[in-house]
C-alpha cells in the first residue's frame, strides 16, 4: 500500500499531529461517546426502559451501517480527486453531490423505517405491553438519528 501511495504522488511516511479543531471534528462524529452516557441512564431507569432501549439501540445499529458504503466510497476516491496526481475537482464535486444526495435520501428512508417499524409492528420485538409503550415513546427523538449519522459520514 505504501508503494502504491508513493507512486500516486502521496508521501506515505508523512506523519502529522492533528490540530485542536481536527480533534473536535473527530469527537463530533464519534457516536459511541454519545451512546455511553445514554446506556448508563437507561439502565438505571428500570427493566422496561432497558428492554425498550435495547430494541431501539439494535434498530439504530441496523440503520446506521447502511451509510458505510458511502463512507468507504468517499474515503477511497475523494483524496485522489482532490489532492492526487490526477487531480480533477469537477469530478470530485460531482462525486460529493452524488454522495450527499444518496446519503440524505437513504437517511430519510432509514429514519422513517427505523421509527415506523417499532411503532407499527411492535410485536416483532416483544409482546410486553409496557416495553411496547416505552418503544413508542421514543418515536420523535429517534427519527433524526439515521439521517444525521449518514450526513456526518
Amino acid at each position: 500500500m505504501i508503494e502504491a501511495l508513493n507512486k500516486k504522488g502521496y508521501n506515505a511516511f508523512a506523519i502529522s499531529i492533528p490540530s485542536f479543531n481536527e480533534l473536535l471534528n473527530v469527537l463530533a462524529i464519534a457516536d459511541s461517546f454519545l451512546l455511553s452516557p445514554l446506556i448508563y441512564f437507561a439502565t438505571s431507569m428500570g427493566t422496561h426502559v432497558v428492554a425498550a432501549h435495547q430494541i431501539m439501540l439494535q434498530i439504530c445499529g441496523m440503520c446506521t451501517v447502511w451509510g458505510e458504503p458511502l463512507s468507504q466510497t468517499s474515503q477511497s476516491f475523494m483524496p485522489e480527486l482532490i489532492y492526487g496526481v490526477n487531480r480533477y475537482l469537477p469530478k470530485a464535486r460531482m462525486l460529493l453531490e452524488s454522495l450527499v444526495t444518496i446519503g440524505a435520501t437513504l437517511g430519510l428512508v432509514l429514519g422513517i423505517i427505523g421509527t415506523a417499524v417499532p411503532c407499527l409492528f411492535p410485536n416483532i420485538f416483544t409482546h410486553d405491553i409496557k416495553v411496547i409503550q416505552e418503544v413508542c415513546s421514543c418515536f420523535s427523538p429517534t427519527f433524526p438519528f439515521p439521517p444525521l449519522h449518514l450526513l456526518l459520514q
